[in-house]
């Protein structure tokens, strides 16, 4: 008979090590993930029942998994409401703020803390973190070798993946400036590149940390060495701007005490001559580019644009950046319109659409074919902010907000009860989500975010932990007093 302890370890290493983009909904695998996850805790459930709701009373009690709990509860009062008075489908609601929510989020929220420390130790979490980075920086490379040297058989591995995307084999191996765009395991490379960005805190806090991930002393001393000029290397041949401007920020932040240290002890003439050498590698990089294959000239053009800025106008130069605008744009006035409970989480139905054909905002030619094809529902690019406000109105917000900022304060909180490298992993998670939650707010990024909600799961599993460690130092300390 398979040990209890064991079997539900490795649902938790199969959905870990393939990497964390079973996690995220930018890639194909996440419906797999769920299942996953949802059998190995209804079997725990069946080995030991009362185990288990204990565990997850003890975890509603202690962490700030409460706060997620009272927004669901509140997802499902106003999505009912808006059920009411007709703004949303009951059919549409059952599945999205019913089924889904359960789905996407308890269970990733869930899971951890209940293998965790019992059936997955910490130290163990770590590594399987690494592992992951690991393994996701290296596919990425594997591809782009396979495309930029035409080796047939990585090129057919990925038209085999594309074929399961559904997508076509040319956007897989998309190309700008003669390189192949590297996406690993996502489903494109702005997502690669998202995933590296968020997780550079991380990676940053595990290699320079003076303690061991790996006990075996030369795999642990070539991760750490080589891992981070990885992460760099492959954020820039995703090509992804955006993204790479946002890690250079995060990393001037994360190393700002080491730069000022260091202009303080180089002298000024040093300091001007590294940075006039620096910008010219940079300037000739980018004139060997061809501008019309990359965001320069896109960036270029909407600079231009700002002292006569219209809609109208970037429109026509820069369509991808118009789309979030006005999407933003009407999701706040359709929040104005509902700002108490809003129109229901997940309803993207008819109120959506009405909204959208009665405005008077303009609208990208690819905005209009999608409202024209729009039927039941319209596809809109969105972020957690602007969802939730229309959605769920100002108070289902601020219930995100206020589960975010709990668990991130709470969690710093407990840091110092644990030591060594889970010391600096926790550090690299107050980072994790601190940076998700920024992203979440200006740019495009769902309020069910698989990853995010798996990071706070392990976040609340730490916390319960770190919780019943005080509760038993303090039952020992009274019983030694008597």
């Amino acid at each position: 008979m398979i040990n209890i302890k064991y079997f539900t370890l490795l649902p938790f290493i199969f959905i870990f090590l393939p990497s964390f983009v079973l996690f995220l909904s930018e890639t194909t695998f996440f419906p797999l993930s769920i299942i996953v996850i949802f059998l190995s805790i209804s079997i725990l459930l069946l080995k030991s029942p009362t185990k288990i709701i204990r565990q997850i009373y003890y975890l509603y009690k202690k962490t700030p998994f409460k706060y997620l709990v009272y927004l669901y509860v509140y997802i499902l009062i106003s999505g009912l409401c808006a059920v009411t008075v007709g703004y949303y489908s009951f059919s549409r609601f059952i599945i999205v703020a019913v089924i889904l929510v359960i789905f996407r989020i308890f269970l990733f929220a869930i899971y951890p803390s209940l293998v965790f420390p019992k059936c997955i130790t910490f130290n163990n979490i770590i590594k399987f973190f690494m592992i992951a980075y690991l393994t996701i920086l290296l596919v990425g490379f594997i591809e782009f070798v396979g495309v930029y040297f035409n080796i047939d058989i990585i090129q057919n591995f990925i038209s085999f993946f594309s074929n399961i995307r559904d997508k076509d084999l040319s956007i897989i191996i998309e190309t700008r400036s003669g390189l192949p765009r590297i996406r690993s395991f996502f489903m494109e490379p702005a997502a690669f590149a998202k995933f590296l960005t968020i997780n550079l805190p991380m990676i940053y806090n595990l290699t320079r940390s003076r303690y061991a991930v790996f006990k075996n002393k030369l795999f642990n001393n070539l991760t750490k060495k080589y891992m981070v000029i990885m992460v760099w290397i492959s954020l820039v041949l995703t090509q992804s701007p955006i993204f790479l401007i946002l890690a250079l920020f995060i990393t001037i932040i994360y190393f700002y005490k080491n730069i000022i240290i260091f202009l303080q002890k180089t002298c000024i003439f040093i300091t001007v001559l590294l940075t006039i050498f620096v910008g010219t590698l940079i300037f000739t990089f980018v004139m060997s580019l061809d501008l019309s294959q990359t965001y320069l000239i896109r960036i270029l053009n909407v600079i231009e644009i700002i002292p006569k800025f219209t809609l109208d106008t970037i429109i026509l130069v820069e369509p991808s950046l118009a789309t979030r605008i006005i999407n933003y744009i009407n999701q706040f006035t359709l929040f104005l319109k509902h700002p108490l409970l809003g129109v229901g989480f997940g309803n993207t139905g008819w109120i959506l659409i009405q909204h959208y054909l009665t405005s008077n905002i303009p609208l990208t030619i690819e905005m209009q074919i999608n409202l024209q094809n729009a039927t039941k529902t319209l596809t809109i690019t969105s972020n957690a902010m602007y969802l939730l406000l229309y959605q769920t109105g100002i108070i289902g917000f601020a219930l995100y907000c206020l589960f975010m900022i709990r668990i991130h304060n709470i969690l710093n909180k407990v840091k110092n009860r644990f030591h060594g490298i889970q010391y600096d992993f926790i550090l690299g998670l107050l980072k994790i989500i601190l940076t998700i939650f920024i992203i979440s707010l200006i740019y495009t990024q769902g309020f069910v975010d698989e990853y995010l909600f798996f990071i706070c799961g392990i976040s609340l599993a730490i916390i319960l932990q770190s919780q019943n460690k005080k509760e038993s130092s303090i039952s020992i300390k009274g019983e030694t007093n008597e």
